[in-house]
């Protein structure tokens, strides 16, 4: 790789120079694989693509201490428009949380968990747009916008979303085993719920409250939607959950649902100070 290109990437890494490259713009080994991602996003948008989503598996290298390291990595790059669901809608710009999801996905199908996620700072990314990947509590890769110079090095002027995984190190650490379950006899019930907490409270948040919590019955919970606007108050935002409960041996009751949520919502009150949005939730 071109050593101005290793340079423009700030990576932070001392790295590995060649003795006899065949070229000049090879003449370090990448310690990263957010150059080459966005050099290969540059090439498919100036040929007319709307949107490059890739990824990219491979190995990084760089001196740490003075001895030579090599990482094997995983590389995810989103930017441009997304395909449309259907030909009736229009293509939507790609997003934080799509490279957010893929990550989830990929660390669930792995059975690398609980994954969390923590508030990043990082010269790749802008402030505030950046979160680091946990798996365990152990920082295991980072992702988030890139900033608006450094995409713009690469010919973007546009949103570039970008996210690295140490796999060396996560792989190092040993998956949950497979649990198979009969698929479900009945029938589940979900409920959304919308609440006020304070805007220093974040998604992470809640779902360590929910994970100490274990509340019977809960089968899973997901955000649908995050809010913040005139008809908030200062200094709060409005979080929507979908709640998805079952019963392992019968139909559930609405009152079963209702004595489950009622202790989850005083949980959250206690721990979080959420505040329902249609009302007091201690009625």
């Amino acid at each position: 790789r071109p050593p101005e290109r290793e340079n423009a990437v700030a990576s932070g890494r001392d790295p590995i120079a060649l003795k006899n490259p065949i070229s000049i713009k090879a003449a370090v080994l990448r310690t990263n694989l957010l150059a080459g991602m966005l050099e290969s996003a540059a090439w498919n948008k100036n040929r007319g693509a709307e949107g490059v989503h890739i990824f990219e598996v491979g190995n990084v290298y760089w001196f740490e201490n003075e001895r030579p390291e090599e990482r094997l990595t995983l590389g995810l790059l989103s930017t441009g428009l997304m395909p449309a669901a259907g030909w009736q809608e229009k293509p939507a710009s790609t997003d934080f949380f799509l490279l957010k999801g893929a990550l989830e996905a990929a660390m669930g199908s792995l059975r690398y968990e609980p994954v969390t996620f923590e508030d990043l700072n990082h010269a790749y990314f802008e402030e505030g747009q950046a979160l680091t990947l946990l798996c365990r509590e152990q920082p295991v890769g980072r992702f988030g916008l890139l900033r608006k110079a450094l995409a713009a090095e690469f010919g973007f002027d546009q949103d570039v979303f970008a996210a690295e995984v140490d796999l060396g190190q996560l792989f190092a650490k040993q998956p949950k085993a497979f649990q198979y379950v009969p698929v479900p006899r009945f029938p589940a019930v979900s409920r959304d719920l919308s609440f006020l907490v304070d805007a220093s409270v974040t998604y992470q948040d809640v779902k360590k409250a929910l994970a100490k919590l274990a509340p019977p019955l809960l089968e899973s919970f997901d955000l649908t939607d995050r809010f913040s606007g005139p008809s908030i108050a200062s200094g709060k935002v409005s979080l929507s959950v979908r709640f998805r409960y079952r019963h392992p041996k019968r139909t559930l009751l609405a009152e079963d649902v209702d004595h489950v949520e009622q202790e989850i919502l005083l949980h959250l009150k206690s721990v979080l100070g959420i505040q329902l949005r249609e009302g007091k939730i201690d009625n």
